[in-house]
C-alpha cells in the first residue's frame, strides 16, 4: 500500500498547479524569467500545443475515462488526500501488470533449470530424444511463432525509437507550461494586455516619484478649463455665418446686379448668386436646403468653376476643432481628482505595496516550482538516451533473433543457438524493467488524465471552479475567478481600481489628442488656405475674373470681350493673373501701367484711349462697374468672418501647443500610466493556465501513455518471445545431439570441434573431427 501511496503522489505531484496553493513559500528568491527561457527552450512560447494535438489530446482522455477514477481523482484534488475507493479502483491498472511481473520472475528461474539442469530438473526433462527425436515440425513452428513475435518487438522498437523524445518533450512542456504562469504574472504576457506585477510596480513608483510636479503641471495646464472659451469663440463663428445666410439679418444675398453684360437693366439676382455661389460657402450640414445648395453650386460648368475654388466653410472648421476642443475638455474633467485628491498619490503607492508582495509571493511560489521539478529536468537528456538504448537494443535483438532462428530453421547452423541463448536472456531481462515501469506509468497516467479533466473543467466552467476546494485560498481563488471567468480587472484586487480608472481616462484622452494634434496640425494649413479660397472666390466674382452671366447673356459678352481684344490700341483684357508674353497681369490690387495686359478691376479705372474698339471698351467697363458694385458687400461680410476665424485660430492654437508642450515635457510619466492602464487585465490567465493544460495533458500525458503502450507490447512480445527462444535454443541442442525422426542422414551443421554423438568409438571419433 506504501508503494501504491508513493505512486499516487507522484502522479499527483505532475498535475497540481503550484502557483495558486496555499503553500509554504521560500524565501530564496528566483529568476523567473531566466527559468522560464531555460524551461521553455526549443517550445514555442504562445502556443505549446497545436489545435490538431489538443484533438487527438481530447481523444485520449476520452478512451482513458473512467467514472469511478474520475470521482476518486476529483476529491483528491479538492481534499488533498486520498479516498478509500481509490485503491480499489486503481487495481485494474496494475494488477495485469504485477502478474505479468510475478510470472516474469518465476519464470526466469524455470528458464534457467531448463537451459542448465539439463535431464536434472524434474519437471522439464523426462523426454529421452535419444528414443524420442525431434521433429522438423517441431523446431519450425517455434521458429515460425519467434519471427512473428520478434516482427513485433522489432516494429515497436522502431516506433519507440521514433518517440523516444516524447517523454522528454512531454516534461519540458509541463514545465514550460507551469513556470509560464509565473513569467506571465511576474513580467508580462505575450498577448501584451497585462504588463506584469512588475510592470504595475515600478509604473506606479515612477509616477508617484514625480508626481508633485506632474500634479502642478496639470494645474497650469488645464486649471484654466480653457476649452469652454474655445467652444464660445467656435459657437460665435457658426452664429456669424448663420446670420450671413440668405434671408437672415446679415445676409447680403441676394445678390442684385443691374447689368446683363451688354447694357444697363433694371436691378434682378446676379447669375452666380442664383447659383449659390455664397450660399455654398455659407452652407452648414444641417441646413434644410444643404444638399440643394451644394448641388446647385457644384452644378456650374468650369467655365465658372475654375474661378471658384469655395468649399463650406463651417462643416469644414467643425471637423477640423470640435474633435480637439472636446478632448481638452474631457482632459480637464479627467485631471481634476488628480489635481484635488490628497490621498491620490498615497493610494496609488499603497498598490504598489500591494504588487510587490504578489511579486514575492509569486517569485518564492516559483522557487518551490523549481525545486521540485528541476531535478526532474536534469535528468531529461539521460532518460532520452536510455530510451534509445532500450529500443535500440530491442531492435537489435528482434532482428538478430529473427536472423538467427532462420538460419538455425534452413542452414542448421547450430552454433547460433547459443545467440538465441543470449538474446532471451536480454528479454528475460528487458521484460521485467519494463512490467516494472508499466506498473507505475500505468495507474500514472490514469490519474494524470482524469487530474487533466479536472483541470480543463475549472477552466471551462465557472460553476465547477466554484465548487472546487483545490485552492485553499479564499482570496487568491477570488483573485483568479475575476482572470478565468471575469473581467479581469487586477486593480479591483490590488484595491486602486478607483484611482487607476482616472489615470486611465487620462491616459486615454492623451493618447487621443496626441494622435489628433498631429493630424490636426498637419490640417491647418490646408483649412487656411481653404478659408482664403472662399474669399477669393468672392472676390474673382467681385473683380469679373468671374464673369457674373449666364447662357446667351454669357455668349454676348465673351464676343464683346473678342472685339474689345482685336482692336487696334486695345490693351488686352485676361482673366488669369498673367499676361500672354508670361508677365503679371495688372489689378486694382497690383496695378501696373506699363503692364501689356488688364484684369477686368484694373480696366473699370481707366479710360479708352488710343483704343480702336472704344464702344466694346465702355460696354465692358460698365458691366465690370455694376459687377464689383453687387459682390463688394458680400467680399466686406466674409473679410469679417476670416477675422473672427483668425481670433478663434490664435486661442485655439495656443492652448493646444500648451497641451502638447504639457505631454511632450511629461512623457516620461505619461508612458508610466499608458504602461499601467493601458490594458491592464489579468483574463491572459486562461490562456496561460491553457499553456498548463497544454503541457500536461497534450503533451505529457499522451507521451507518458505512448511508452505505456509500446512497453506493454514490447514486454508481453518479450515474455512470450523468450519463451519461444529459449525453445527453438534447446531443442536445435536436441537436433544437434541426436538429429531429426523424419531424416536420419541429415546431420545439422556444427562448429570444427563439435563432435557427433552417434559416433562410439574415440579413433571414430577423431576420423570425424579430422573430417569436419
Amino acid at each position: 500500500m506504501n508503494r501504491l501511496k508513493q505512486i499516487l503522489y507522484l502522479s499527483l505531484a505532475i498535475t497540481i498547479v503550484l502557483y495558486v496553493q496555499d503553500i509554504d513559500y521560500s524565501t530564496e528568491q528566483l529568476d523567473v524569467k531566466a527559468w522560464y527561457t531555460s524551461w521553455c527552450k526549443g517550445l514555442s512560447q504562445d502556443e505549446l500545443a497545436t489545435s490538431s494535438q489538443r484533438s487527438d489530446a481530447n481523444e485520449l482522455l476520452s478512451t482513458l475515462k473512467n467514472n469511478a477514477l474520475e470521482s476518486d481523482v476529483f476529491y483528491l484534488m479538492n481534499k488533498q488526500s486520498v479516498s478509500d475507493s481509490m485503491y480499489q479502483n486503481l487495481m485494474p491498472y496494475i494488477i495485469p501488470w504485477a502478474i505479468f511481473l510475478v510470472i516474469s520472475i518465476f519464470g526466469w528461474m524455470f528458464y534457467c533449470c531448463y537451459c542448465i539442469c539439463d535431464k536434472k530438473c524434474p519437471l522439464c526433462c523426462k523426454r529421452d530424444y535419444e528414443k524420442d527425436k525431434i521433429k522438423k515440425k517441431e523446431t519450425m513452428i517455434p521458429t515460425a511463432i519467434a519471427v512473428v513475435l520478434n516482427l513485433v518487438i522489432v516494429a515497436a522498437s522502431i516506433a519507440g525509437l521514433v518517440y523516444a523524445g516524447g517523454v522528454t518533450t512531454g516534461i519540458n512542456g509541463m514545465k514550460c507550461g507551469l513556470m509560464g504562469v509565473f513569467n506571465d504574472l511576474s513580467y508580462a504576457s505575450n498577448n501584451g494586455k497585462f504588463p506584469g506585477l512588475y510592470g504595475i510596480y515600478y509604473s506606479i513608483n515612477n509616477i508617484t516619484i514625480d508626481f508633485s510636479t506632474f500634479r502642478a503641471n496639470l494645474s497650469t495646464t488645464f486649471g484654466g478649463k480653457e476649452s469652454a472659451g474655445l467652444t464660445t469663440q467656435k459657437n460665435s463663428i457658426v452664429v456669424f455665418d448663420t446670420n450671413m445666410q440668405r434671408g437672415k439679418g446679415n445676409s447680403s444675398l441676394p445678390v442684385m446686379t443691374t447689368s446683363d453684360g451688354q447694357s444697363t437693366i433694371s436691378s434682378t439676382e446676379s447669375y452666380l448668386s442664383q447659383n449659390q455661389l455664397f450660399d455654398y460657402i455659407l452652407a452648414q450640414t444641417n441646413d434644410s436646403n444643404y444638399g440643394t445648395v451644394v448641388s446647385t453650386f457644384t452644378a456650374l460648368s468650369s467655365d465658372y468653376t475654375k474661378y471658384l475654388p469655395a468649399i463650406p466653410q463651417i462643416p469644414m472648421l467643425s471637423s477640423y476643432y470640435d474633435a480637439l476642443i472636446q478632448i481638452s475638455a474631457n482632459l480637464e474633467v479627467s485631471v481634476q481628482p488628480i489635481i484635488t485628491d490628497p490621498l491620490f498619490a498615497a493610494n496609488l503607492q499603497s498598490g504598489a505595496t500591494s504588487a510587490y508582495s504578489s511579486i514575492s509571493q509569486v517569485e518564492s511560489a516559483a522557487k518551490s516550482l523549481y525545486d521540485l521539478f528541476d531535478p526532474l529536468g536534469q535528468y531529461t537528456d539521460q532518460i532520452t538516451i536510455v530510451m534509445y538504448i532500450i529500443f535500440g537494443l530491442l531492435l537489435a535483438c528482434g532482428l538478430l533473433t529473427i536472423l538467427f532462428a532462420l538460419l538455425l530453421q534452413f542452414k542448421q547452423i547450430v552454433s547460433l543457438r547459443y545467440g538465441i541463448h543470449f538474446i532471451w536472456g536480454i528479454y528475460v531481462i528487458l521484460m521485467i524493467l519494463g512490467f516494472l515501469i508499466g506498473l507505475v506509468l500505468h495507474p500514472a497516467s490514469a490519474v494524470t488524465a482524469e487530474s487533466c479533466v479536472y483541470l480543463q473543467n475549472m477552466l471551462s466552467s465557472a460553476s465547477f471552479y466554484d465548487s472546487t476546494t483545490f485552492i485553499t485560498d479564499t482570496s487568491t481563488k477570488a483573485m483568479l475567478r475575476i482572470c478565468l471567468h471575469g473581467n479581469g480587472d487586477i486593480f479591483t484586487y490590488l484595491n486602486i481600481q478607483e484611482n487607476t480608472d482616472q489615470l486611465n481616462q487620462f491616459s486615454t484622452y492623451t493618447n487621443q489628442f496626441n494622435s489628433t494634434y498631429t493630424t490636426n496640425q498637419a490640417s491647418r494649413s490646408i483649412v487656411n488656405a481653404n478659408i482664403t479660397n472662399n474669399l477669393n472666390s468672392l472676390k474673382n466674382a467681385r473683380d469679373g475674373v468671374a464673369i457674373d452671366l449666364g447662357g446667351t447673356q454669357y455668349t454676348n459678352f465673351m464676343s464683346t470681350v473678342s472685339t474689345y481684344n482685336s482692336g487696334s490700341g486695345c490693351t488686352q483684357l485676361v482673366f488669369s493673373s498673367t499676361c500672354s508674353d508670361g508677365t503679371n497681369a495688372s489689378t486694382a490690387a497690383s496695378p501696373n501701367p506699363s503692364a501689356t495686359c488688364w484684369q477686368p478691376s484694373y480696366l473699370v479705372t481707366q479710360s479708352a484711349g488710343s483704343c480702336s474698339a472704344s464702344a466694346a471698351f465702355t460696354t465692358l467697363k460698365s458691366h465690370f462697374q455694376a459687377q464689383i458694385q453687387s459682390w463688394q458687400t458680400s467680399v466686406t461680410k466674409e473679410t469679417d468672418f476670416i477675422s473672427l476665424h483668425n481670433q478663434l485660430d490664435t486661442s485655439f492654437q495656443a492652448y493646444m501647443t500648451k497641451i502638447s508642450l504639457f505631454t511632450v515635457g511629461s512623457n516620461q510619466i505619461i508612458q508610466q500610466i499608458n504602461t499601467l492602464v493601458g490594458g491592464v487585465s489579468c483574463t491572459f490567465m486562461k490562456v496561460t493556465f491553457q499553456r498548463i493544460i497544454d503541457g500536461l495533458c497534450v503533451l505529457f500525458l499522451p507521451a507518458v501513455y505512448r511508452t505505456t503502450v509500446l512497453l506493454l507490447v514490447v514486454s508481453v512480445a518479450m515474455f512470450f518471445g523468450s519463451l519461444t527462444n529459449c525453445c527453438i535454443g534447446l531443442r536445435f541442442k536436441r537436433v544437434m545431439d541426436y538429429g531429426y525422426e523424419d531424416d536420419e542422414n541429415q546431420k545439422p551443421k556444427s562448429s570444427p570441434n563439435q563432435v557427433h554423438p552417434n559416433v562410439n568409438t574415440s579413433e571414430e571419433q577423431q576420423k570425424l573431427k579430422s573430417h569436419d
